[in-house]
């Protein structure tokens, strides 16, 4: 096989797992586009801009483009609702147009908080109904790709975490800083989240795609998802405990978090995926502890 990949986002967290990869496998010629962070050999594109990407698709003419990038913090989503749509959605269906005129396979990245977390464990068919505009918008671009690119797959995906490049690049690293610094250590106590490393995603989406080569009809809505429940104060105690530091420091709050409505639990049923013979998930302790390592904070 020799097959063009094209992977968006591919200077940010999940992004740059997924590359690495697909980048390891000779039987694929991997292209990485990036934005504001994006230096030689990632391509820098801003992926607002229609025609821009347009004339990029239409020259490159993939086989495969996994779009990771996107808007992912829902603070930022609600205070920055145009940015968000323009990125999440518009970008999303000019991708989707794009890959259905090059008859390329899509993997659209989405999310578990297209789900208002009231019951718990959501499958493929579960009823979406998403509480802010973070959700709202990856659901939009959930429908933007069935209706412009219907042969492409749907992945929606937890937490993530993993190959952090700063302290602040995902929500188990600022956890861990807090912790270690001794800032903010009143912790969220109330929404479950399921952390997901972002190289064991990454397996998932290359396996996604390899299953796809083999079985030309293979598409639709798929979740994955890290195979733990963490509340922040949860995932509190497994930084404080990896460094020594005495778990009652820690406080717990059990009231819903403030900014951006949080769903309480999205736990997602992954068996779909699994039954194709898919799947990975590390140790959450071992990942956190590695992290912590690369950081200086033990």
């Amino acid at each position: 096989m020799d097959l063009r990949v094209i992977i968006t986002g591919a200077t940010g967290l999940l992004g740059r797992a997924v590359y690495n990869e697909f980048s390891a496998c000779p039987d694929y010629r991997v292209t990485g586009l990036g934005y504001k962070r994006a230096t030689p050999p990632l391509v820098s594109m801003d992926l607002t801009d229609p025609g821009t990407v347009r004339h990029f698709l239409a020259d490159a003419e993939p086989d495969i483009l996994i779009h990771c990038a996107a808007e992912r913090k829902p603070d930022i989503s609600e205070k920055e609702a145009e940015g968000t749509y323009n990125l999440n959605v518009r970008a999303t269906e000019t991708i989707a147009e794009s890959c259905n005129e090059a008859g390329a396979f899509l993997v659209y990245i989405s999310t578990d908080y297209v789900f208002d977390g009231t019951s718990p464990p959501y499958d493929e068919s579960s009823k979406t109904n998403p509480l802010n505009n973070y959700g709202k918008s990856k659901l939009s671009g959930e429908k933007a790709v069935r209706d412009q690119c219907p042969d492409s797959a749907l992945l929606r995906v937890t937490l993530l975490y993993g190959g952090e490049e700063t302290p602040g690049e995902s929500g188990v690293s600022i956890i861990a800083g807090n912790v270690v610094s001794g800032k903010n250590l009143v912790m969220d106590n109330w929404q479950v989240k399921y952390p997901l490393f972002t190289p064991d995603l990454a397996v998932v989406i290359r396996e996604l795609v390899e299953y796809r080569i083999d079985h030309p009809d293979f598409h639709g809505i798929f979740h994955w998802s890290g195979d733990r429940p963490y509340t922040k104060y949860e995932m509190g105690h497994v930084v404080a405990d990896i460094a020594g530091i005495p778990l009652s420091i820690l406080k717990r709050n059990n009231e819903p978090p403030t900014g951006a409505p949080r769903p309480k639990d999205c736990h997602l049923n992954c068996s779909k995926l699994e039954k194709f013979g898919m799947g990975r998930h590390s140790d959450f302790r071992e990942n956190v502890r590695l992290m912590m390592k690369r950081f200086g904070y033990i």
